[in-house]
């Protein structure tokens, strides 16, 4: 099973304004996609296509504004609930 870093600091800073019951669904979450992971399939297109995996160059500035506009989101989802 494939796991997400949760030390990553795009996660510790989600983390960091969720409340406690915020802060568990989002590791049920993150437990969910690591669990649901296509890992065989990842290895059968990376076999195929190695080229797949360079990485795209982003601005910081965008990946900052991205990473903003993603936390409003979650956060107004998870007082829904």
């Amino acid at each position: 099973m494939y796991e997400i870093n949760r030390d990553h600091p795009l996660i510790t800073q989600l983390q960091g304004g969720l409340s406690e019951k915020q802060q568990q669904k989002l590791m049920d979450l993150i437990f969910m996609l690591e669990s649901s992971f296509p890992t065989e399939l990842f290895y059968s297109d990376i076999a195929k296509k190695p080229e797949i995996l360079s990485k795209p160059e982003f601005e910081e500035e965008l990946i900052s504004n991205l990473l903003d506009t993603f936390i409003i989101q979650l956060k107004q989802e998870f007082n829904r609930v």
